[in-house]
């Protein structure tokens, strides 16, 4: 009897040791566990709230730097036409840098990439023409004038309002999807000489 009872209270140890540590197992997995879930509310809380908030920034950042570089490049396009007149030369070399995308934020979201577009005088898809026909003295003159062409950006934004922005004949044009807005109006001259109506 008395082996017997030291056999049990030494399986009764084991018991217990084995209780305790398998106790601690459960408690450190547990642990774990909830330092994941804290872990994951925090980064839920940033790419929820405040990933689309920077995101927004840059998008709207990038579009007002888009704004300037397009009126840079009308500046100097017009430059370019006043240079012409002048000297008579209309042959010149000119570049004008356009930024296609917004940053992103790494890890969370992605860069939003723009696509620039180029038609060029005559594409069927720009352009205008200006026809109609005038008496003077008697004589009939008929006036027939046309241009086109565009360069445009498209801002394909995911968090920001999605945004067109296009030099057109002279003028920076802005299109959302609600309507559109010219930000830089053509330099439009209408002389009277003589009777005679110049278009410049």
């Amino acid at each position: 009897m008395y082996k017997s009872r030291e056999g049990a209270n030494c399986l009764k140890l084991k018991r217990s040791r084995f209780l305790k540590r398998d106790r601690e197992a459960v408690a450190s997995t547990v642990g774990t566990i909830m330092a994941l879930l804290v872990f994951l509310t925090f980064l839920s809380l940033f790419t929820n709230s405040y990933i689309p908030v920077w995101m927004q920034a840059n998008e709207r950042s990038h579009m007002n730097v888009v704004l300037n570089q397009f009126g840079d490049l009308k500046g100097r396009i017009d430059n370019m036409i006043v240079s012409a007149k002048i000297t008579g030369k209309t042959e010149f070399m000119m570049y004008s840098p356009i930024t296609l995308g917004s940053e992103g934020i790494p890890i969370f979201a992605s860069p939003t990439a723009g696509q620039l577009i180029y038609a060029p005088v005559g594409s069927p898809n720009t352009g205008f023409s200006m026809r109609f026909n005038y008496t003077l003295s008697g004589e009939r003159v008929e006036f027939n004038e046309s241009g086109g062409g565009f360069i445009q950006l498209w801002a394909p934004n995911r968090y920001y309002v999605q945004q067109w922005v296009a030099y057109e004949n002279g003028a920076i044009i802005v299109k959302q999807v609600d309507g559109q807005v010219v930000r830089a109006f053509p330099g439009i001259l209408l002389q009277k000489i003589e009777n005679k109506v110049n278009i410049v």
